[in-house]
């Protein structure tokens, strides 16, 4: 994650997440471990792409598809 940059917003019911990069999914683990009961929307990240990227320099490590990611749960994919 980002070290603490990230915060709860108090009175949240539901976050979305527009658009992230690779590098920024560790923020929003973060995010999901500060707020383990709210809905996380993830819009339009693209994740089949960026799983690749996973372990390259720079990026999170291949052990964050099995932390994080893999409780992803897809509700809408269009390609």
């Amino acid at each position: 994650g980002s070290s603490g940059s990230v915060k709860a917003v108090e009175g949240t019911d539901v976050y979305v997440c527009i658009v992230a990069s690779a590098q920024e999914l560790p923020d929003i683990e973060e995010l999901s471990d500060l707020e383990p009961e709210k809905t996380i929307v993830f819009y339009n990240l693209k994740l089949d792409v960026l799983r690749g990227d996973l372990g390259a320099p720079a990026f999170p490590g291949k052990d964050f598809q099995d932390r994080f990611l893999s409780r992803v749960k897809p509700v809408y994919y269009l390609r």
